[in-house]
């Protein structure tokens, strides 16, 4: 007596869920990495610090007298 297997058909909807896992991760993946593309680049930074001479901000003095000679 030999036992004989046989496959069974495929599950579509089984290989339906699993591509719309997928989908989904994939989408979520996407908005992640945009969102801190936005963040990072996009956005204007509020609290950037201006362009500054860092001489008359940390000498005021020094830097007014050495104005005057050039």
């Amino acid at each position: 007596m030999t036992v004989v297997r046989t496959l069974r058909p495929k599950s579509y909807k089984r290989m339906g869920v699993t591509l719309l896992a997928l989908a989904v991760d994939i989408a979520v993946t996407a908005a992640i990495l945009l969102s801190i593309y936005y963040c990072n680049y996009i956005v204007p930074h509020k609290f950037d610090i201006p362009n500054f001479s860092l001489m008359t901000a940390v000498f005021p003095q020094r830097a007014a007298k050495t104005s005057f000679l050039a």
